[in-house]
């Protein structure tokens, strides 16, 4: 017995050192969407279009993160994947909660994956993320539904026709 459960620690291991999970303890659902939003523009400049349409983000893995404020690193809760239309859910217990790429390369008081931007002397590209509020999810003793998550890609190409 000693060996299985030796075993069983090997295995799990990148798991158990994030997640604790309390049978006891009373979870709700946290059900949401992620999009996107998609901008490119190529050579002459035109008018962006407010608000960007949104496409779902299907099949997307991301991780949950319990938020545990601005100066702590949030700790892995969960890693979903969504559907084909976009959408989630996750049990979590009461709490704060946001999302990350990498958990590992969280900051502390992250509660949306990092964006980034790259540019060179012919063209650009952008990423940003917004999270319903502005703000980490809060979850208090109910659930919480219509979490919506959104990318923001934008790119330019100077040199395009």
């Amino acid at each position: 017995m000693k060996w299985l459960a030796i075993v069983m620690l090997i295995s799990t291991y990148g798991w158990s050192q994030e997640i604790h999970i309390d049978p006891t303890v009373k979870r709700y659902k946290m059900t949401g969407r992620i999009t996107y939003t998609s901008f490119h523009q190529g050579g002459a400049p035109r008018e962006d279009v407010y608000p960007r349409p949104q496409y779902p983000k299907a099949n997307y893995t991301i991780y949950v993160v319990e938020y545990m404020g601005e100066d702590q690193k949030p700790k892995l809760w969960d890693r979903i994947t969504t559907d084909d239309k976009g959408f989630f859910t996750v049990e979590v217990k009461s709490g704060k909660y946001g999302f990350v790429l990498d958990y590992k390369t969280a900051e502390n008081g992250q509660f949306v994956p990092k964006g980034y931007q790259s540019s060179s002397e012919h063209y650009t590209e952008s990423s940003s993320w917004e999270l319903t509020g502005g703000k980490p999810i809060e979850v208090k003793d109910q659930n919480v539904e219509k979490v919506l998550l959104v990318n923001n890609q934008y790119s330019a190409c100077m040199d395009c026709p």
